[in-house]
């Protein structure tokens, strides 16, 4: 998936209503791909004929029957006069107008193309994101929640996915939200873990230290009989039964 779609805003429009648009604007970018296909298949074409055009020995020689053997080459003109031109300066001639021509539009026909596979690449990965939306319910609520209003917990869902997503590009969205949940679980479970390990390691400390017990109590609310038993404490030491 592409990292980039899930860090977006959320959609205004109905998750569905926009699945139906991605889809429209995939398949018009399909369809504009076909043609370019095609018209760069045509252009390659004109070009290997244009190749074996002015290579042609009987064109070559057509054009030198006209110009006439021993004339001389043509010095610099604004008019292109071929009865003077050599084979060799035809050919340029023919190379830099027509051919370069060709090259030109050819390049132009790739660079949409490369330009079209892009946009069908991030169309394929929103349809994706959308797709696994509507089958987790958290995650399409994240998405769908502006930013700035989203939760910590919505927010640490999609840093999480998206962190994953761009370390693994080719991953599917769904096989990143489910390793962002698990990652998330194991954190917080690390975290619990750490709390109880702390607590458990004061409770020790306290136990262990004489009159810690007593301390912690003093701010604590006492029971008649705890009351009790602490004044007897102060004032006579340990308490002693009485038969």
């Amino acid at each position: 998936m592409n990292g980039e779609d899930i860090k977006k805003e959320g959609d205004t429009e109905p998750v569905g209503e926009n699945l139906e648009t991605l889809k429209s604007q995939l398949n018009a970018m399909k369809g504009e791909m076909e043609q370019l296909k095609a018209a760069k298949a045509d252009l390659e074409k004109k070009l290997d004929d244009a190749d074996k055009e002015l290579v042609s020995p009987d064109y070559l020689e057509f054009i030198e029957g006209r110009r006439g053997a021993g004339a001389p080459a043509p010095a610099a003109e604004k008019e292109v006069s071929f009865d003077e031109m050599t084979p060799a300066q035809i050919a340029q001639y023919f190379e830099s107008k027509y051919k370069g021509d060709l090259e030109k539009a050819g390049k132009a026909v790739t660079d949409r193309m490369d330009a079209i596979e892009d946009g069908i690449g991030r169309l394929a990965a929103q349809i994706d994101l959308t797709l696994t939306s509507m089958k987790y319910k958290d995650l399409g609520e994240a998405l769908e929640t502006p930013i700035k209003e989203r939760t910590e917990e919505q927010k640490a869902l999609v840093d999480k996915i998206y962190n994953i997503a761009i370390e693994n590009p080719t991953w599917p969205t769904e096989k990143c939200y489910k390793v962002a949940k698990m990652e998330i679980k194991e954190e917080a479970e690390a975290r619990e873990a750490a709390k109880r390990e702390k607590a458990e390691k004061e409770r020790k400390t306290l136990t262990e230290k004489p009159g810690a017990v007593e301390a912690l109590l003093q701010g604590k609310q006492l029971s008649k009989e705890e009351a009790a038993e602490k004044a007897w404490r102060a004032s006579f030491g340990n308490k002693q039964s009485v038969d």
